[in-house]
């Protein structure tokens, strides 16, 4: 408690015979007991309110004496004792008695902690039992700001279809222990997951595409993580702007793996990297017609008839050319 009621006339009319030192040593009684909502132990009394002097530990004894009871080694008193109980509330929504500001307070603090670990728990991370407030509350605002990600933040677009063309995907890949990373504290919830498996899931934010990955190809990561959320929150959420299925990433993932030279380090990263690239071939083609258009021009303009079609033959690297003497 930091407030309580004080009827001046009443506490007057018990204490005016008191000098004013016992009067300051009864006001400063009266607030730790208040502050700790509990009776005053015999041995801290002198501590917890400052007496030091022997003029304070004797206006400390009688203030004690005349207004307070001890009962098992403890300094009680029912004025206090029924305010502690009224601040409590009227009764506890389970019916029970009325409990003390204290009691009301573990509680209330018991639920919000049940609150966050739940929260934490629907979002797929797991913290440790004995984590504290802050950690709790830390973890949800990090995975919070991490879901805030923007589509800009990605290197995946719509244009990706196609990336890993030939390659197929299986249900049973078993997961290759060059991929797998130890981590220590919070660990991604694994539970049963019927929709992850599905090979036309398609997972709507991280926490999803980190369980599929762990699922499926044994890959770890901690979402709690500063570094971890910077380098994967913004590829999983341009695969989730993107529409990407579990059974294109996997074949993808597939695919990498086959055509690695080294061993990947982080997996969504060097996946990502490699759907990039390949999304990159395959607008080439485009680029080479262009090419193949200017130079049809060329020749047009240099010697004022149609370019020769090209043989099958003849390869993308040659460029036609014609002599032609002048003077």
């Amino acid at each position: 408690m930091n407030f309580y009621k004080r009827h001046i006339g009443d506490y007057l009319k018990d204490t005016a015979h008191l000098s004013l030192l016992e009067h300051g040593v009864y006001a400063r009684l009266l607030d730790v007991y208040y502050t700790r909502e509990s009776g005053i132990p015999d041995d801290q009394a002198a501590r917890l309110i400052g007496a030091r002097a022997r003029d304070e530990l004797s206006a400390l004894k009688v203030v004690l004496g005349e207004f307070f009871e001890l009962v098992d080694g403890t300094w009680v008193q029912q004025r206090c004792e029924r305010e502690i109980h009224a601040a409590g509330g009227q009764q506890d929504e389970d019916g029970a008695p009325p409990r003390s500001g204290k009691a009301a307070r573990q509680k209330q603090y018991r639920e919000r902690r049940k609150a966050m670990f739940d929260r934490l728990r629907d979002l797929g991370v797991t913290m440790p039992f004995d984590a504290s407030m802050d950690d709790l509350h830390d973890a949800l605002l990090r995975i919070t700001e991490a879901s805030r990600v923007t589509p800009e933040a990605s290197r995946v677009t719509d244009d990706i279809t196609g990336v890993t063309h030939n390659v197929t995907a299986t249900n049973s890949q078993t997961p290759d222990s060059r991929l797998q990373t130890k981590t220590l504290g919070a660990v991604v919830d694994t539970g049963a997951s019927d929709d992850i498996a599905r090979d036309d899931f398609r997972p709507k934010d991280a926490a999803e595409w980190l369980r599929h990955l762990h699922d499926r190809h044994g890959f770890e990561a901690d979402p709690t993580n500063v570094n971890d959320r910077k380098k994967l929150w913004p590829v999983f959420a341009g695969w989730t702007n993107a529409g990407l299925t579990t059974a294109f990433v996997d074949a993808a993932i597939a695919a990498a793996i086959r055509d690695a030279s080294e061993p990947i380090v982080c997996l969504p990263l060097y996946v990502d990297r490699c759907m990039a690239n390949a999304n990159a071939a395959r607008a080439s083609p485009s680029a080479r017609t262009e090419r193949d258009e200017r130079r049809r021009n060329g020749w047009a303009e240099l010697t004022g008839t149609g370019a020769p079609e090209r043989t099958a033959a003849q390869p993308a690297e040659v460029i036609d050319g014609h002599v032609k003497r002048i003077g």
